[in-house]
């Protein structure tokens, strides 16, 4: 384990939380193209990029630790989660697992991928009606990672996950009367991306102490309510 350093899915995480509480993405956080209902019947079977997942440890004091061994079992539950969701939507699943010949690519799309939900979240933020009117976000054609892993469309998943410890949980409840002391939080993203590296569809949930994505039946929970919407008319 190390104590957790700043990162831009961390910025990303929190922003995230804000703009769901503040209502900026309705009652459907979901974004997608305006196509994207015609591109996803073409899409038989997806290619679950390795799941991006973080588990912290959220202390007393307010300090993040990242647990290995956590962020592992997040990233199995969460992996196995979006397989069973895109089962249910008629949809086959193949883990996409790094080789020597597709590492470089796989991180150069996951950190594309990275700055786009960034853009995402500035879009609705600041109410940029261009973006919003329009959603049109790449990570750059994909179309080489397809044939190689034999699949249609790409899914790509990040998740960021704190735990509180119990002295963070005593703290918040003698706290509740004088200020906030937050709990943990947990978001996860997925987005569904086609052979031009457009992305199809994207959503995003979280909330604050709701779900513990070492869990496995606490991360399918997430993972129902991201994917919910999938196949729908936006």
């Amino acid at each position: 384990m190390r104590a957790a350093k700043g990162s831009g899915w961390r910025l990303i995480a929190v922003l995230a939380l804000s703009l769901l509480a503040a209502g900026c993405f309705h009652s459907k956080p979901q974004l997608s193209r305006p196509d994207y209902l015609a591109a996803l019947k073409k899409v038989r079977t997806v290619g679950l990029v390795r799941p991006y997942v973080k588990v912290y440890e959220l202390d007393a004091g307010g300090t993040d630790t990242l647990k290995d061994e956590w962020s592992e079992l997040g990233k199995k539950n969460v992996a196995a989660g979006l397989t069973r969701a895109f089962a249910d939507k008629g949809m086959k699943s193949k883990l996409v697992e790094p080789a020597p010949d597709t590492r470089d690519e796989i991180e150069e799309v996951r950190l594309l991928y990275e700055a786009v939900v960034s853009g995402i979240f500035d879009s609705q933020r600041f109410y940029f009606e261009s973006k919003r009117g329009a959603f049109d976000y790449t990570v750059g054609p994909v179309g080489r990672l397809l044939d190689r892993y034999g699949v249609d469309a790409l899914v790509l998943s990040y998740g960021r996950d704190e735990i509180s410890t119990g002295g963070r949980k005593a703290l918040a409840v003698v706290s509740a009367l004088f200020t906030n002391v937050r709990s943990g939080y947990t978001v996860v993203s997925i987005a569904v991306v086609d052979r031009q590296g457009r992305i199809l569809w994207f959503n995003v949930r979280g909330g604050e102490g709701s779900f513990d994505l070492r869990d496995p039946e606490s991360a399918g929970k997430v993972v129902d309510l991201l994917t919910s919407g999938l196949g729908e008319e936006p």
